[in-house]
C-alpha cells in the first residue's frame, strides 16, 4: 500500500496489547531512497528518550486504531544499544543494532529485508556518522529548485509500506501555484544541498506546472483492497 509518511507520524507503537510509544520520525537512505528506521518515542515509564526500529521489525499498519505493531518483544527493545549522538546515526551504532536484533546489513547494496544477518570483515572502515541517513521530518520543508525557478517545497513522501521504498516526493507549490501539490519521482532529484535545505530537479518550472495535481484523498490499490483507504490511512467509500 502507498502511504504518505506524515500520516504515520504519531501512530502508536504496540507490542501485542502493550502500548510502547509512538512514531516520531523516519530515517531514510538518500542513496536508495528507502526508509531504514522508524524513530520511536517510548512512553515515559520505559525511561528511554528514543530508539530506532527497522521496518523489518514492524507488521502491517493498523490504520483503524492508528497503530504500528512491533514484532519484537518489549524486553528486546529495552535492552537495545543506546544512541549516543542526537543528530547522527553512526555506522558503529547501526552494526550494534543489527547484531542485537538480527537485522541484515543494508549498506553493501546487495542485501534485502529478508537477507540473513552477516558479519562485516575486520578491515571495513566504520564511519563516525552515516552521511546518507536523513530525517524525513527535517527534509519536509526543503526548497525545490527547478532549472529556472523555485517551484515550492517538500511537503511529504509517498512510501510503499510493503517495501518501505520512497516512491515519490510530494511538492507543495502554494507559494508559486495556489493550492496545488504535485508528486515527483525521487529519480528526478538531481542533487540535494543539505546545508541550504534545497533539492534541485533538472526540469523547468513550466514542466512542473503541467504535472497532475496530487490528490491525497485518492484511494490506494483500489483493485485489491477490500476496504479502501486514502494516502493518510482514512477509510473511504468504494
Amino acid at each position: 500500500m502507498l502511504r504518505c509518511l506524515s500520516s504515520i507520524l504519531g501512530y502508536k507503537v504496540g507490542v501485542g496489547a502493550t502500548s510502547f510509544g509512538h512514531v516520531k520520525d523516519f530515517y531514510f537512505d538518500d542513496r536508495g531512497w528507502t526508509v531504514r528506521y522508524l524513530l520511536i518515542k517510548p512512553l515515559r515509564r520505559y525511561g528511554l528518550d528514543k530508539l530506532l526500529l527497522s521496518p523489518s521489525s514492524v507488521g502491517e499498519l493498523m490504520d483503524a486504531d492508528k497503530i504500528v505493531p512491533a514484532i519484537v518483544p518489549v524486553e528486546k527493545m529495552l535492552s537495545a544499544p543506546k544512541q549516543e549522538e542526537e543528530l547522527t546515526v553512526s555506522r558503529q551504532y547501526e552494526i550494534a543494532l543489527s547484531e542485537h536484533y538480527g537485522w541484515p546489513f543494508y549498506w553493501d547494496g546487495k542485501l534485502t529485508t529478508t537477507t540473513p544477518l552477516v558479519t562485516l570483515p575486520d578491515e571495513v572502515v566504520l564511519l563516525e556518522g552515516d552521511p546518507n541517513l536523513r530525517s524525513a521530518v527535517e527534509v519536509m520543508g526543503y526548497t525545490v529548485q527547478a532549472s529556472d525557478d523555485t517551484v515550492g517545497h517538500i511537503d511529504d513522501f509517498v512510501v510503499s509500506t510493503e517495501t518501505w521504498c520512497i516512491e515519490s516526493v510530494v511538492v507543495d507549490t502554494r507559494d508559486w501555484l495556489p493550492d496545488r501539490k504535485v508528486t515527483l519521482s525521487h529519480r528526478k532529484v538531481e542533487r540535494i544541498d543539505w546545508q541550504s535545505g534545497t533539492i534541485f530537479i533538472p526540469t523547468k518550472a513550466a514542466d512542473v506546472e503541467k504535472l497532475a495535481t496530487f490528490d491525497e484523498r485518492a484511494p490506494i490499490n483500489r483493485k485489491v483492497e477490500v476496504r479502501f483507504y486514502d494516502y493518510f490511512g482514512r477509510p473511504i467509500s468504494a
